[in-house]
């Protein structure tokens, strides 16, 4: 949206005030409404007053979303959330856990997928940030990905919900011309040597297992890591045990580094966290180790690019069985297909 300065600048441009005349109007129109009104909203109401449609403006000299071109920084747009994505987990180097949200953001000219991250989920688990919302992006950095065009929100930037001054597409309209609900739960088989960013299917064995602290005490409400039995948001709360284990998996045309989570580490080993929390890392490595180590096995999951030791890493969404006459049945297809 305007800013104060813009929109004095406007005003002095329509008309014969200078700016310290103009920014006196604006300080009578907020004395007037009792100071309920921001500066800026009463600066509307001053131009509105004097006949110049901000409005107009606003409209010709935005950044339409379609115009959006990689490399791009500082970049400001208004549209309207049309679809947010399950939350994703993964662990860092150091053992932490983070967190990604896509939300897809659009206008009349085109889409965009910001991603949130860590604490910024909050935002819409918190129900800040809502399908349907309209959100102004100020500062935000472009790249083309495989799942389009992408707006990266970097310290200096920021993401708040506004009343727009644009008519924008409905939710329903945005995922007709944009059916993001369709390609992002389509997990695409590929080779590993073939993988990139964003959801795949690959098939491999399990040939190193990292040994690690493997169960970890978290919080219930956010996952984040306990310290000392507290959790810096929610105070002292009864800790859930997390099971992470980190793993090697390789296809034969290349190896990727798989994490598993949770439910799905658990079912994969099956054993519960808190069964073997007590275990030494070495019993537990070693217990892990006798279940899944060289195991086959189909996964699906986020891959993401490691930009500290540009690799690809996949964190795992559900495991299944290798059926067998389904894998030459795939093979066949693929055979007949080139």
């Amino acid at each position: 949206m305007l800013t104060l300065e813009e929109i004095i600048e406007r005003i002095e441009k329509s008309t014969n005030y200078t700016k310290d005349q103009i920014y006196d109007r604006i300080l009578k129109k907020q004395m007037e409404l009792s100071g309920l009104v921001s500066l800026e909203g009463a600066a509307h109401l001053v131009a509105k007053d004097l006949g110049i449609d901000l409005l107009k403006e606003f409209k010709e000299r935005r950044l339409q979303i379609g115009n959006i071109i990689d490399g791009m920084k500082s970049v400001d747009i208004v549209g309207r959330v049309f679809f947010i994505s399950e939350p994703v987990e993964f662990e860092r180097d150091d053992g932490s856990i983070g967190k990604v949200i896509s939300i897809y953001v659009g206008d009349d000219t085109g889409f965009v997928r910001v991603p949130l991250w860590d604490k910024q989920t909050k935002l819409v688990e918190d129900k800040l940030i809502e399908i349907g919302d309209i959100v102004e992006i100020k500062n935000g950095v472009a790249r083309e990905t495989k799942f389009g065009m992408e707006v990266k929100l970097t310290p200096r930037s920021s993401i708040t919900t506004v009343e727009s001054a644009i008519d924008l597409p409905s939710v329903e309209e945005l995922l007709a011309k944009h059916p993001i609900q369709k390609s992002t739960v389509s997990y695409p088989r590929v080779k590993i040597k073939d993988i990139e960013e964003g959801p795949v299917e690959v098939r491999g064995f399990v040939v190193q297992v990292f040994k690690t602290d493997f169960v970890y005490e978290v919080c219930p409400e956010c996952k984040s890591r306990l310290v000392d039995g507290e959790c810096k948001t929610h105070g002292k709360v009864t800790p859930k045990h997390l099971l992470v284990i980190n793993s090697i998996l390789d296809d034969g045309t290349g190896h990727v580094r798989v994490v598993f989570f949770d439910d799905v580490a658990e079912k994969l080993v099956g054993v519960k966290a808190k069964e073997i929390f007590n275990l030494s890392p070495e019993e537990k490595c070693e217990k892990i180790k006798e279940r899944i180590l060289g195991k086959e096995l189909i996964v699906v999951g986020m891959a993401r690019k490691n930009e500290v030791f540009d690799r690809m890493e996949i964190s795992a969404r559900r495991v299944k069985k290798v059926n067998v006459l389904k894998e030459i049945k795939m093979l066949l297809e693929g055979l007949n297909g080139q």
